[in-house]
């Protein structure tokens, strides 16, 4: 989707921040009754400020009582 957003001037797509590439613009938007908008940046994404953010859950099968092995950590 990325490669071909990058092709289309007037495409509109939703991606992770981990796919921007030069050719990719993002964009601001204001939360709903807001006249002020946010740009989508690390710390605006991670605040939740930005209104498209998501919480990302990752699941382990580790046994109760045992700490997670380093590598998963």
């Amino acid at each position: 989707m990325t490669a071909a957003l990058s092709q289309d001037r007037h495409g509109i797509g939703y991606s992770g921040m981990q796919y921007q590439t030069p050719a990719l613009k993002p964009l601001a938007i204001s939360p709903e009754g807001s006249s002020d908008y946010i740009m989508p940046t690390r710390k605006s994404v991670q605040s939740f400020a930005y209104p498209l953010s998501r919480s990302l859950y990752m699941l382990t099968q580790t046994p109760v009582g045992k700490p997670l092995e380093p590598k998963v950590k």
